[in-house]
C-alpha cells in the first residue's frame, strides 16, 4: 500500500468510514497541476459520509491533496512560465505571488537583490547585474503537494538617447508648437512628452498648443520633457525651455454678482439681472492691438417676465 492509498485509508477511519467496503484505485498524475482519481463502492453510504467521500476525492478537493499551483506577477502583470521581464540596470522589478492553493512559498531571485524571500511579497527586487537571470517560486500544499514556476529576467545597460527640436518659438500661445523628435536606440522606441501644462502626449511628433499662456502682455516659459524607453526598460530624457507669447483672453465676465452672464439658446448672454432695473457695462481693449469701437460703453436693460396661469 503507497502513502495516498494509506492516507485514503486514515480518512475513512477519521470519518468512520469502513475501509473494507470500499474497493479504492487511487491515480493521481502531477502533469499541468492536475489529477485523476478513480474508485468504485461496493456499498453505498448514505447522507453527509458520502458526500463527504465524494467532495474528497472524486472531486480532488484541496483539503486531502493540498493542490496548488504556483505563479508569478511582476510589475502588476501575471507573467507565463518561462517568459522574459526586462528590466534596466540600477532598477527594480516588483514581484508578487499569483499563486493559487497555499500561501506557503519560497523564492530565489538569484543576483537580484534580495536574492532570496518567502511568502506572497510583494518584493522589490533591485538589478545590478547585467545579463539574463532566473527568479524562481515554489509553492508547498498540504500532504506533500507542491508546484513551481520561474521566468527569465533580461538585465540591460543599453540605454536610448533622448533628443528633439521644435518650431515655432515665441509665437502666440493658441499657435500649435511642432515637436520633432530625433530620439535613437533600440526599437521600437516609446515617448512621453510632458509640457509642463498639466498636458502630455505618447505621440512620437506631437503638436501641442499652451493655451494656459493667457495675458495681456508678455511670455511664458514651459519645460518640455521627453522621456524615451527602448524594450529593455532603459530610459533617457531630455528638457528644454518653450517660450511662447501670452494670448489676450478674449471671455466676457462681470465684476457685479447680480449679473450673470451664460448661455441661451446657445448665443452667449447676459440671462439675469435680478432686481437691477439696468446695469452699465464697458468693452476695454487691453491688447496692444487697437481697432474701432474699443472703449465703448452700453447699457442693458433687465427685465421680468411674468406669466399667468
Amino acid at each position: 500500500m503507497d502513502d495516498r492509498e494509506t492516507e485514503l485509508h486514515s480518512f475513512l477511519a477519521d470519518n468512520a468510514l469502513n475501509a473494507s467496503d470500499v474497493d479504492v484505485v487511487l491515480h493521481a498524475q502531477l502533469l499541468n497541476h492536475t489529477k485523476t482519481t478513480g474508485f468504485k463502492m461496493s456499498n453505498t453510504f448514505s447522507g453527509l459520509r458520502s458526500l463527504i467521500l465524494l467532495m474528497a476525492f472524486c472531486a480532488c478537493s484541496s483539503s486531502v491533496f493540498g493542490q496548488v499551483t504556483a505563479g508569478i506577477m511582476a510589475n502588476g502583470q501575471v507573467i507565463p512560465q518561462g517568459d522574459t521581464v526586462n528590466v534596466c540596470i540600477g532598477n527594480i522589478i516588483r514581484y508578487q505571488s499569483a499563486a493559487s492553493g497555499s500561501f506557503v512559498m519560497s523564492w530565489r531571485f538569484n543576483s537580484g537583490t534580495p536574492s532570496t524571500g518567502s511568502g506572497i511579497g510583494p518584493f522589490n527586487v533591485l538589478y545590478n547585474t547585467v545579463g539574463y537571470d532566473t527568479t524562481f517560486q515554489r509553492v508547498d500544499g498540504a500532504s506533500g503537494f507542491a508546484d513551481s514556476t520561474f521566468i527569465i529576467v533580461r538585465v540591460s545597460d543599453t540605454k536610448p538617447t533622448a533628443q528633439y527640436s521644435f518650431a515655432p518659438n515665441n509665437q502666440c500661445g493658441n499657435v500649435p508648437v511642432l515637436f520633432t523628435n530625433s530620439s535613437t536606440g533600440i526599437a521600437p522606441l516609446s515617448y512621453y512628452w510632458d509640457f509642463a501644462d498639466n498636458q502630455s502626449s505618447t505621440l512620437q511628433d506631437p503638436s501641442h498648443s499652451f493655451l494656459t499662456a493667457v495675458g495681456s502682455t508678455g511670455s511664458q516659459t514651459f519645460n518640455v520633457k521627453l522621456v524615451v524607453a527602448n524594450p529593455n526598460a532603459c530610459k533617457d530624457s531630455i528638457t528644454y525651455p518653450v517660450t511662447v507669447l501670452r494670448t489676450p483672453d478674449a471671455t466676457i465676465g462681470n465684476a457685479n454678482p447680480n449679473v450673470l452672464f451664460g448661455t441661451f439658446n446657445g448665443v452667449s448672454t447676459f440671462r439675469h439681472c435680478q432686481t437691477l432695473p439696468a446695469y452699465g457695462f464697458q468693452f476695454l481693449n487691453t491688447s496692444s492691438t487697437l481697432a474701432s469701437g474699443i472703449h465703448t460703453s452700453y447699457t442693458i436693460k433687465c427685465f421680468t417676465r411674468t406669466f399667468n396661469k
